[in-house]
């Protein structure tokens, strides 16, 4: 029932939630996204555009781009969702919102992964780019 819930708080695309907007569709996409975690996340480091730094600058970071579960995972690893608190331009309070939703899903999804398999794959894979 957590799982259900999670996935629809996450993947549903609004922060108001109706009972009858409750979907399954979400759950079988955490599922998947649960299992593929490793492969998923190595697969997009390789695939970053710029190089890694770069990715958690500016106003606009590109690490927002990519699956919810590689940015909590990143922020994990990293720690970056503090450091972007204090220094994003977020008159709108968009990046808040979104950052919020990383911290909140984190302890979730890092009871349902293997963190230290993760970490493992997205090292490959940034070692795989040099």
């Amino acid at each position: 029932m957590v799982q259900f819930y999670v996935s629809n708080a996450v993947y549903s695309g609004s922060p108001n939630l109706w009972v009858g907007d409750l979907n399954q569709d979400h759950l079988e996409t955490l599922r998947e996204r649960v299992s593929n975690l490793t492969y998923r996340s190595a697969r997009q480091v390789r695939q970053f555009p710029l190089p890694f730094d770069e990715m958690f600058r500016g106003d606009n970071p590109a690490i927002f781009k990519f699956e919810i579960e590689l940015q909590v995972v990143m922020n994990v690893l990293l720690g970056f969702v503090s450091d972007m608190r204090k220094r994003l331009n977020d008159p709108l309070g968009i990046h808040k919102t979104h950052l919020d939703l990383i911290e909140n899903y984190q302890p979730f999804l890092m009871s349902w992964v293997d963190i230290s398999k993760v970490r493992a794959g997205i090292l490959k894979a940034l070692d795989f780019k040099k």
